[in-house]
């Protein structure tokens, strides 16, 4: 008798453990987002958009509110994540642009100053959510995906 050129593989089904898995539809939802970056470090630029792919989600970032504006097809973009304090155009001026020219899309905002005043000003103008720097990946992603309206998964509220 001959013996199978590959090994068998036995699977054990244990009654009541569950696989600690990420939901399919959870995923792919993240796949087809794009979240818009902008602000004028270029070390939190390539940070935060680095963890929002990896989170699965489409990025697009930029280093001023103008060279977003020279450039975003803003139909294609599901979030905005600005930082308050930049030069020329700060985050609060550029999303009262887009809503003046009527773009609807959730905004996050962070900075990493006034937190208290900038704070109030953004729950004043709706944001989905505000961070102040410097913040985790976890709750990035988080107000990320509130903003969004995906499930959270117990991940922390920004």
């Amino acid at each position: 008798m001959t013996q199978p050129a590959f090994p068998a593989i036995l699977v054990i089904k244990i009654p009541g453990f569950k696989e600690n898995r990420p939901k399919t539809q959870t995923v792919m939802a993240e796949r087809n987002h794009t979240i818009c970056v902008i602000d004028d470090e270029p070390s939190v630029v390539k940070a935060v958009s680095r963890i929002i792919r990896l989170a699965g989600f489409n990025v697009n970032a930029y280093a001023s509110a103008r060279e977003m504006l020279d450039n975003e097809s803003l139909e294609s973009v599901d979030l905005m994540l600005l930082d308050i304090k930049m030069p020329i155009m700060d985050g609060f001026a550029l999303q009262a642009h887009l809503v003046a020219n009527g773009y609807r899309m959730p905004f996050v905002f962070m900075t990493a100053h006034d937190v208290e005043m900038a704070r109030a000003t953004a729950k004043k103008r709706n944001a989905a959510a505000f961070l102040q720097k410097p913040f985790d990946e976890r709750t990035l992603i988080a107000a990320i995906r509130r903003g969004l309206h995906i499930e959270t998964d117990g991940l922390p509220t920004a």
